[in-house]
């Protein structure tokens, strides 16, 4: 489908007001996010003017929606933090390009744009003036089809209130947190698969130290993650090893 098609059966959906981004989510028309076009008639005049590969909407009042940004790649302290509070963000959340994760929220207001959100490197805030990729009309995956929450409160602390950083959890607390975990792992695309499976087993290796888990109990778990997730045998047996054996990165 093309992108124009596929805009303006995003919006019929949604609802949101749209506008189109080049392959490396830069605004095709200048203006960006101000040009976002609320009709069908709109999105379509806006395409045709300044057609792009991505569609993307405002985030903030424009659209009533803001996201939380978990960059889980690039920052992997962002994925623990996520996981740490992740039973406090039940929302709709959508996988990203670089497989991070969306978490859409009703806007509040007053909530603006916001990087490193309690000091957490890869934790942002997409509000007032400022706009996202809508992945999941791209066909991205919805990890969590859940309605769209409103804006939880304890994500608004005042700034000086902020700690620095918040420590990663001291242990993954039940099953399902390991799930998740796993889960993470045999989700992976080619290309970011081995740098999941070493970054759990590091995780694996810190439950290991804390006696959360034994070292048999870790490894295969994450064998069985990094053989789902596609990885040579051989490939996946040398990761672990090196995870669980130099501990955490």
């Amino acid at each position: 489908m093309k992108t124009l098609d596929l805009a303006r059966t995003y919006h019929a959906v949604t609802g949101y007001p749209l506008f189109f981004c080049d392959d490396r989510k830069r605004p095709t028309k200048k203006g960006g996010f101000h040009n976002a076009a609320s009709t069908p008639e709109g999105i379509t005049e806006l395409y045709r003017a300044a057609p792009g590969t991505l569609i993307a909407f405002p985030t903030g009042a424009a659209s009533g929606v803001s996201i939380l940004d978990i960059d889980a790649i690039k920052h992997p302290e962002s994925a623990a933090w996520f996981w740490q509070h992740g039973e406090r963000l039940q929302t709709l959340t959508i996988e990203t390009r670089s497989g991070g994760w969306h978490c859409y929220f009703h806007h509040r207001t007053g909530l603006k744009c916001t990087t490193r959100l309690f000091g957490v490197d890869g934790v942002d805030i997409r509000a007032s003036l400022g706009y996202v990729i809508a992945w999941g009309a791209h066909g991205h995956r919805t990890l969590l089809k859940a309605p769209v929450a409103p804006w939880p409160s304890w994500l608004t602390v005042p700034a000086e209130t902020r700690p620095e950083r918040l420590p990663p959890p001291a242990r993954l607390p039940d099953d399902a947190s390991l799930a998740r975990l796993v889960r993470w792992v045999a989700d992976a695309r080619e290309g970011e698969r081995n740098s999941r499976l070493f970054w759990a087993g590091c995780r694996m290796a810190e439950q290991v130290r804390h006696g959360t888990v034994t070292t048999g109990f870790a490894g295969e778990l994450l064998r069985r993650a990094g053989t789902d997730a596609g990885l040579p045998a051989i490939e996946v047996q040398k990761t672990i090893a090196s995870a669980l054996g130099g501990g955490a990165a």
